[in-house]
């Protein structure tokens, strides 16, 4: 895999950054000017694509099978009558309450999980990705309006949609600003972006540093603060309305876990019991760091201005 050195900070152009986190021969910088936090070695891009296929086929012995087992169990999950998305359902209500209409963008859908989701609110709904082992699910298993490219080659016409979603997509991108700018093209005026992402001032991340579970080299080029995701938002012209931290465990095990697909009754043994650790010792624990937004993810929604 061929890899680029990052040398200046992204959203500020300064090349004064100090580390806060080391994995092998890898750093996660700060910029001291700005505080917006990036690695300093990354794969190019075009390395990047390949990785994904990898990822979402299973032919990643890291990751893919991590990946595989994710479809499954959310495809099981969603085979059952009462099924339901507490996430989902926020995003949406959230969503449904500023945007203009209905007209719904997933950009780096995956398996189309969410889009199922909103599809079932009421949502017209549309996803993109560069993983196509994921969009052939989508599309052939939830029949979803799904399409293989990025953002910027896609070339929706201006004012294409009411809301467009972005789940733990913008820390991989290379270009973020460029997506944004497209972003602000594409809504409609009053028009309304949601973002989730790992969040790079939470409690973990001042802990283990470069142990934190987001800390990922060869995926993530960018860390984000609420701060930070603002100010880079601002920049295209995306007023943000909503911000707030969440999502944080108090054990995240998803290589663990996928170890155990090919025993179910062991595994369904560690879900029960991690999801109660999570919801009682987890909350207790990681509750108040979430009130002051250092939680494990960033919440954001971001407004287009009304004309």
């Amino acid at each position: 895999m061929k890899f680029e050195t990052v040398n200046h900070c992204y959203l500020c152009g300064h090349s004064r950054a100090s580390v806060i986190g080391t994995l092998d021969e890898f750093r996660m910088m700060r910029c001291d000017t700005c505080t917006f936090s990036f690695i300093n070695r990354r794969p190019v891009e075009m390395e990047a694509d390949a990785l994904y296929d990898e990822y979402f086929s299973g032919s990643n012995a890291d990751y893919g099978k991590c990946y595989e087992g994710y479809i499954r169990e959310n495809k099981q999950k969603r085979d059952r009558k009462f099924h339901f998305n507490r996430f989902h359902k926020m995003v949406l209500k959230r969503l449904a309450k500023h945007a203009p209409g209905k007209k719904l963008l997933d950009i780096g859908c995956a398996a189309g999980f969410f889009l199922q989701d909103a599809r079932d609110a009421g949502w017209e709904v549309t996803g993109i990705d560069i993983a196509k082992p994921a969009l052939d699910f989508a599309k052939k298993e939830l029949d979803l309006d799904v399409s293989y490219g990025r953002l910027v080659d896609k070339k929706y016409p201006d004012n294409s949609f009411d809301a467009i979603t972005m789940f733990d997509l913008i820390e991989h991108l290379y270009t973020p600003l460029n997506e944004l700018k497209e972003i602000h093209r594409i809504l409609k005026p009053g028009g309304v972006v949601f973002i989730f992402t790992p969040n790079v001032s939470s409690i973990k991340q001042k802990i283990l540093r470069g142990k934190w579970y987001a800390f990922k080299p060869r995926e993530h080029n960018y860390y984000f603060s609420i701060k930070t995701l603002s100010m880079m938002l601002d920049k295209k012209q995306l007023k943000t309305i909503h911000a707030t931290t969440g999502a944080t465990r108090l054990f995240i095990l998803p290589n663990f876990r996928n170890r155990l697909r090919s025993k179910p009754l062991l595994l369904k043994m560690v879900n029960v019991v991690t999801k109660i650790a999570n919801l009682t010792v987890g909350r207790i624990l990681f509750k108040p760091f979430e009130w002051l937004r250092m939680g494990d993810g960033i919440i954001l929604f971001a407004q287009k201005p009304a004309e």
